[in-house]
C-alpha cells in the first residue's frame, strides 16, 4: 500500500511560498518555431528508429 505523501507535499510548498531568496527567469520564447522543428525532427528520427527496431525483432522471432 502506498503511503500518503500530501502532507509533506503541502509543507514542501508551503516551505518554498515563504522563502525570500528566490530567483525569478524569464525565457524568451520568440525563437520557438526553430526549436519546434528541431524537435519534431527528432521526434521523427525516433519513431524511424523504432520502426527499424520492431523489424529486426520480427525477423530475430521467425
Amino acid at each position: 500500500m502506498t503511503k500518503d505523501r500530501l502532507p509533506a507535499l503541502r509543507a514542501a510548498q508551503n516551505a518554498e511560498d515563504s522563502d525570500t531568496d528566490t530567483a525569478y527567469v524569464a525565457l524568451n520564447m520568440e525563437d520557438n518555431s526553430r526549436f519546434m522543428s528541431d524537435f519534431f525532427a527528432h521526434v521523427d528520427s525516433l519513431r524511424t528508429n523504432i520502426d527499424k527496431i520492431s523489424e529486426l525483432v520480427d525477423e530475430v522471432k521467425r
